[in-house]
């Protein structure tokens, strides 16, 4: 990738919401640029074999298949591009997995937008090493104590977030809390701020990359459950 040129990512995650969310942040960070997005491990083999990003960023777990396969194809079809897996996991064997199938790097979803971006950089580096699978795992676990430390919600504030996640208005989630309107306002301004997101759409979505909500179709099972 020559100097200066911004790096060309195709985001590949099966729910909308977190995709939506790693395309508008990835957007303006400076050195990267969104060319495509897939949902799923067949639509991200044929567009990153067509159109040849500097990057994948593959989420895990896909609807057809694991990111990782989708990782070993891309190493045979299309061996200059670089794969990242980011996954909700975090264990020495699947990080072996993503290693040998020829992942530049591996990071959490909760591990915050820094781990991430760091991750990606680290992939393009021709310099840069990724370690074995045990200090990957350590440098995670860092990573994310120090993420959920910064991020850590109240009670209170989480049942907030869980209802808005729903789809409720301010006033039935006051309803259902048996407090105001204010005070429902006054914690999903908190949230906000804890969480960095200037609208409840934004604050949900980070939620979801944090670990702080499930995905939307999990969300709806554990709900059916």
């Amino acid at each position: 990738m020559p100097s200066g040129d911004a790096a060309t990512i195709l985001v590949v995650d099966d729910h909308e919401v977190v995709r939506s969310g790693l395309v508008a942040e990835i957007d303006r960070e400076e050195g990267f640029s969104v060319t495509g997005v897939a949902g799923n491990g067949a639509d991200a083999f044929e567009w990153a074999v067509e159109h040849r990003p500097d990057l994948v960023l593959m989420d895990w777990r896909l609807p057809d298949k694991t990111g990782v396969e989708v990782c070993r194809d891309l190493r045979e079809a299309a061996p200059d591009v670089r794969v990242v897996i980011l996954t909700t996991y975090i264990s020495e064997e699947t990080v072996r997995q993503a290693l040998a199938a020829g992942a530049r790097g591996y990071v959490t979803k909760s591990a915050g937008l820094d781990a991430l971006f760091d991750a990606m950089r680290g992939a393009l580096s021709e310099t840069s090493e990724l370690g074995t699978a045990s200090q990957v795992v350590e440098h995670l676990h860092e990573k994310l104590d120090s993420r959920m430390e910064a991020v850590a919600l109240t009670p209170q504030q989480q049942k907030v977030l869980d209802l808005a996640a729903q789809g409720l208005t301010n006033q039935q989630i006051a309803d259902r809390l048996f407090v105001s309107e204010s005070t429902v306002r006054f914690h999903l301004k908190a949230l906000r701020g804890k969480l960095e997101a200037s609208s409840k759409a934004g604050l949900i979505s980070k939620a979801v990359r944090l670990g702080l909500l499930p995905p939307a179709d999990e969300a709806s099972t554990q709900k059916e459950g």
